[in-house]
């Protein structure tokens, strides 16, 4: 599952994934995972990015405490270089 959840990720930080749909297909999959089969690093991962998803300001609404676009993808990325580093 987490290579599905990966592949995700990844589509989005590329381009290839709309924000708004990448947040609902990523919460959505990774609410269907088994926590007890990952590693913690990809669980502190993962509900980082979920966490990212809740303040993405998907209706533009300008709100200085949610993510446009751009910093949401950014966001996701600093995210998901950590599984890389460890």
């Amino acid at each position: 599952m987490n290579e599905e959840l990966n592949d995700m990720i990844e589509s989005f930080i590329n381009g290839e994934y709309e924000a708004d749909k990448f947040c609902y297909d990523f919460s959505d999959k990774y609410s269907q995972v088994e926590i007890n089969d990952l590693e913690k690093r990809y669980i502190y991962v993962y509900d980082d990015i979920n966490e990212a998803c809740s303040l993405y300001d998907d209706s533009n609404t300008h709100d200085k405490r949610l993510l446009n676009e751009s910093q949401f993808r950014e966001k996701v990325k600093n995210y998901y270089k950590k599984l890389s580093t460890n």
